[in-house]
């Protein structure tokens, strides 16, 4: 296993910021995906505890560069994402 440095986490998402902190979904759905989710989250509490998880502001710093690049491949239709 790599030892990463410092450990940060930015995100836009409040709700996941949540979920990290708290170890836990939100959700009340019976969802085996989320359930699995709050496992590991659980398992790994110590490892969590140690990532520094930072808001990223949207308004001030722009949007994700991730997100910025998901949104330009959901516009471009499929048949020429696969060309690429």
């Amino acid at each position: 296993m790599y030892d990463l440095q410092p450990r940060v986490v930015y995100t836009d998402c409040i709700t996941a910021i949540d979920w990290l902190r708290n170890k836990k979904t939100a959700s009340m759905k019976k969802n085996p995906v989320l359930k699995k989710a709050e496992v590991f989250l659980k398992a790994m509490g110590c490892e969590v505890d140690q990532i520094k998880i930072v808001y990223w502001n949207n308004d001030v710093w722009g949007e994700i560069p991730v997100d910025f690049e998901n949104i330009i491949i959901r516009s471009v239709p499929f048949c020429e994402v696969r060309r690429r």
